[in-house]
């Protein structure tokens, strides 16, 4: 797996790659944790998900997106998924490799695919 920012996550929109850097660095750190430092690292990039979320659905509702309520969709399964995901590791029954590999899939497939048609259609009404 690659925690590396590259410019394929680029949306050229400041306030939004600046978070996304720091979101990949979470899940980075979490790769990185030991195990007595899991719990703490995990509580940080729940309350950034929670913070970047509200941030990027902010901007969303000033540029007027259109598919702002799609966007939130997508929002509530990562949070319910990242949720069951933590409650299944603390019952033992899920390894620190397939939380990681969900956290990133979903990181890569949301940032370079739906971002990136919020980017395009903000980018078409300015321009």
């Amino acid at each position: 797996m690659n925690f590396d920012w590259t410019d394929d996550y680029l949306l050229h929109i400041e306030p939004i790659d600046r978070e996304h850097r720091r979101f990949l660095s979470l899940i980075k750190s979490y790769h990185n944790s030991s195990s007595t430092s899991e719990d703490l690292v995990l509580k940080d990039l729940s309350r950034y998900i929670e913070f970047h979320f509200e941030s990027e659905e902010r901007l969303m509702e000033l540029e007027a997106y259109s598919k702002l309520n799609e966007h939130k969709l997508a929002h509530l399964e990562l949070r319910k998924k990242f949720l069951s995901y933590q409650q299944q590791r603390k019952m033992g029954n899920l390894k620190k490799s397939e939380l990681l590999y969900f956290l990133l899939s979903w990181f890569v497939q949301h940032t370079t695919e739906v971002d990136k048609d919020f980017t395009k259609e903000v980018t078409s009404k300015k321009y």
